[in-house]
């Protein structure tokens, strides 16, 4: 991140600050994209986006504090389901309804299972870059399909949706196309 790009999220709510920290300890990386007027945060973890970064104002803090979590996208959680949210207001130690003190080692056991997930399960990808490849332009799909299940299709006028919704529907149309014809070309090579 650049110095601009912590400022920004420094300041996105009162915990921002400490969710960078910690993350970016972690070896996480945050990004953002602008798409429309949205301004949506990710993180990263090598060149695998993991998840959105979500804000939240906790229903049992007195002091109101607004808490910057973590979304697992849902094609990530679909392949790691022993994966899930960050939810920060719930790594507090909280007393009297106020907050005295984040908790690091459950923390530390949160973003050690995701290390783990990593370790384990994509750092094998790194040898073969064409399957590499491949999985993430399918996850780019998925994390395209996610953000457009977000919108409200009819009362929505955004057309940067409409545009990635209309891209997306070409892209299952030529997807079944390319099934069909590979089907066609089995049958045909099968036969002679």
């Amino acid at each position: 991140m650049t110095p601009y790009d912590k400022e920004k999220f420094d300041k996105l709510t009162n915990t921002s600050y400490l969710f960078r920290i910690i993350f970016g300890n972690a070896g996480f990386d945050l990004s953002y994209v602008h798409i429309g007027d949205n301004e949506i945060w990710h993180a990263y973890y090598g060149e695998t986006i993991i998840g959105t970064i979500t804000t939240r104002q906790a229903d049992t803090d007195d002091d109101k504090v607004t808490y910057t979590n973590l979304r697992l996208y849902k094609y990530f959680r679909d392949k790691f389901p022993e994966l899930e949210d960050f939810v920060m207001s719930k790594y507090f130690d909280v007393e009297d309804g106020k907050r005295v003190r984040f908790d690091f080692d459950k923390f530390e056991k949160y973003v050690g299972t995701i290390l783990e997930v990593f370790k384990d399960k994509i750092q094998h990808h790194d040898k073969d870059d064409s399957v590499k490849e491949a999985n993430s332009v399918e996850d780019a799909i998925a994390r395209l399909k996610e953000y457009c299940d977000e919108f409200d299709e009819k009362f929505s006028n955004n057309i940067m949706f409409k545009d990635i919704r209309l891209l997306l529907d070409e892209n299952e149309r030529l997807t079944k196309a390319l099934a069909a014809k590979s089907d066609k070309i089995m049958k045909l090579f099968l036969n002679n």
